[in-house]
């Protein structure tokens, strides 16, 4: 068994050198190469986050140079990421984006990433100074204190959080506010520790006996609706996050009033108006 275990750990550790790329990038799977059958579905593509996690598991495996390379690939070919500190869904192993959600986590867990390499000496970490202000002021710009101030996605890639709706995916504030605190114990900047307690603060918000997957300002359901009763914009909302199809209950929130998720996870909910409008059918 000891054997097995030796052999499968040497396996994962040539798997994760040969998904370096030239360019310093990290993809799924490189499945350029002929280990893998033909008809292998194509993963030869970057997710920041899952790299982080990629190099979390090199370091415990005393894997030696793959952090730096990546790193200037995000600096140096991550598309729009040197103008906008912002990390997309993934991207293709030159640099353009492939998928273009903002999921917001990936920031996050690349500071997560920085930190967890230096850890036993966080001077070592000022060294990617750059990075970590990119990634950091990065989450800032769309941060308004509450949420999001443009669309994002979840990293499951099944639902957006809306800045209309005031929503945030828990995972990705969660993320967000651990990368922003590890980059104010790198940096001593005190903006960074602000925007990592409001994010705290608005996960808090989010838990009702659970943390919600999804939050917001709209929580509310009313069954039986009557579609013609609602206001245009409550129409267009419900259209939009596709809460007439297939919903499933979960739990009421302390307010008493069920809360649903669509087929897509999304948490959403209808206007009190809308609520009162329905019931005097």
């Amino acid at each position: 068994m000891q054997q097995k275990i030796k052999s499968l750990i040497e396996s994962s550790k040539l798997v994760f050198r040969q998904c370096q790329l030239e360019t310093g990038a990290i993809v799924a799977a490189n499945s350029d190469l002929n280990i893998y059958p033909k008809d292998v579905q194509n993963y030869r593509y970057v997710w920041p986050r899952d790299v982080s996690f990629i190099l979390a598991a090199a370091d415990l495996l005393k894997i030696k140079g793959m952090h730096e390379p990546f790193y200037n690939w995000l600096m140096e070919r991550a598309e729009d990421f040197s103008e906008s500190g912002l990390l997309f869904q993934n991207y293709y192993p030159n640099g353009p984006k492939r998928w273009m959600g903002f999921q917001p986590d990936q920031n996050g867990s690349v500071l997560w990433s920085i930190h967890s390499h230096c850890r036993d000496n966080l001077e070592d970490a000022k060294k990617h100074e750059p990075l970590i202000r990119k990634l950091a002021d990065g989450i800032l710009s769309v941060w308004n204190g509450r949420h999001f101030t443009i669309i994002s996605q979840d990293l499951w890639e099944e639902n957006y959080a809306y800045p209309k709706f005031e929503q945030n995916h828990t995972y990705a504030l969660a993320a967000c506010s651990h990368g922003l605190r590890l980059a104010d114990e790198i940096l001593k900047e005190e903006k960074y520790r602000k925007a990592s307690e409001e994010m705290k603060k608005a996960i808090e918000g989010s838990f009702d006996r659970y943390f919600l997957r999804m939050n917001g300002k709209l929580k509310c359901l009313v069954l039986h609706i009557h579609f013609q009763y609602l206001t245009q914009e409550t129409q267009d909302s419900l259209q939009l996050l596709t809460l007439l199809k297939k919903t499933t209950p979960i739990p009421t929130g302390h307010s008493g009033i069920p809360m649903i998720c669509t087929t897509a996870s999304s948490t959403a909910a209808l206007t009190e108006e809308g609520a009162r409008d329905s019931g005097r059918s």
